[in-house]
């Protein structure tokens, strides 16, 4: 995540869906950059010894998934830029023009 917004700022930009499709394609570059931060993690995960979410995952019995929305909820607190971040995916999300959201919600996860 840390490398994902050194690399692109609180400015992510993505693709604007297809008028035919509510789908969001990435491109190639945000692939290659979220394979980054995979691999990223994988390797983290496997130093000795681990990071303590990885500590702290293995002592709760969390899932993956579970265990990436505590790092994001972690994150709203350590980088102000997260707040950014989440704002423009809410907006990526629905169809209204409302504000969007500055923070996580089950919608982003």
């Amino acid at each position: 995540m840390q490398q994902f917004i050194e690399a692109n700022g609180s400015e992510v930009v993505t693709p604007q869906p297809d008028e035919s499709s509510k789908a969001t394609a990435i491109s190639a570059k945000q692939q290659a950059q979220l394979s980054d931060a995979m691999a990223a993690m994988a390797a983290a995960e496997a130093a000795d010894p681990p990071p303590a979410l990885v500590i702290l995952s293995r002592l709760l019995g969390l899932s993956r998934f579970e265990m990436e929305i505590l790092l994001l909820c972690a994150a709203m607190e350590l980088d102000m830029r997260t707040a950014g971040l989440c704002a423009r995916a809410h907006t990526r999300l629905k169809d209204s023009s409302d504000q969007p959201n500055p923070y996580m919600t089950d919608s982003l996860a």
